[in-house]
């Protein structure tokens, strides 16, 4: 399978995991650089999974930076070609 596939759909799925737990709201919060509203949402998020604020937050980071790390691969691939 080429590997541009595969790596799409790996995004996709990872967007996809961001969005139904929740988390996908915390970067458009980051785009627009409401760091307020940022904070408010991981901490009801934090407390809605009852778990530490700096766990949710780590989870959100794992997530993000998979998320962004495929994007910026494919794009870097895309211009390539």
């Amino acid at each position: 399978m080429n590997e541009m596939i595969v790596r799409y759909q790996l995004m996709h799925v990872r967007r996809k995991q961001l969005e139904e737990n929740g988390l996908l709201k915390l970067t458009d919060y980051l785009v627009t650089d409401d760091y307020v509203g940022f904070e408010k949402y991981l901490q009801s998020w934090a407390e809605k999974h009852h778990m530490l604020v700096s766990k949710a937050a780590f989870i959100f980071m794992k997530f993000e930076d998979d998320f962004i790390d495929l994007q910026t691969y494919t794009m870097e691939k895309h211009y390539e070609d």
